[in-house]
């Protein structure tokens, strides 16, 4: 299993044009007003997809989860683990550990997660991903 903690994935709701993403996963997305922000703490991915694909389409989709935790009005660390199928749809999703904190923010995070779309895996394997976002509502 490939695991990134270097440099945290964040996505801030304004981001100054000096500011910079981590490291080759492209700049985080850009809104008008700051309300928080989230970040990628931990990624594992074992499977078909490689870390740096998996990590390029999480970042894409920051944004979703930022909404969950303001929809929600929770701030704090979750955990999740999808499966991705060989297909790059998302077949499955957990909080890990398997405790629903908020219910709220489980459904929103499943609801918009099984949304995302993954490329094809080479070798036509399954993927597990396993992602801790931290919102910090600063």
């Amino acid at each position: 299993a490939a695991r990134c903690a270097s440099a945290p994935l964040v996505f801030k709701e304004k981001v100054s044009s000096a500011e910079s993403a981590a490291p080759g996963y492209g700049e985080p997305a850009k809104e008008e007003k700051e309300k928080g922000s989230v970040s990628i703490r931990e990624l594992s991915v074992s499977g078909g997809l490689e870390k740096k694909t998996a990590a390029a389409i999480i970042q894409k989709h920051l944004q979703d989860i930022h909404r969950c935790y303001l929809k929600t009005g929770n701030q704090g660390e979750a955990a999740v683990e999808f499966i991705v199928g060989s297909d790059g749809r998302v077949k499955s999703i957990k909080l890990v550990p398997d405790n629903k904190r908020n219910d709220d923010t489980y459904k929103c995070f499943t609801d918009g997660i099984m949304k995302w779309r993954f490329p094809v895996s080479a070798g036509m394997k399954n993927t597990t991903v396993t992602v801790t976002f931290y919102f910090n509502a600063v």
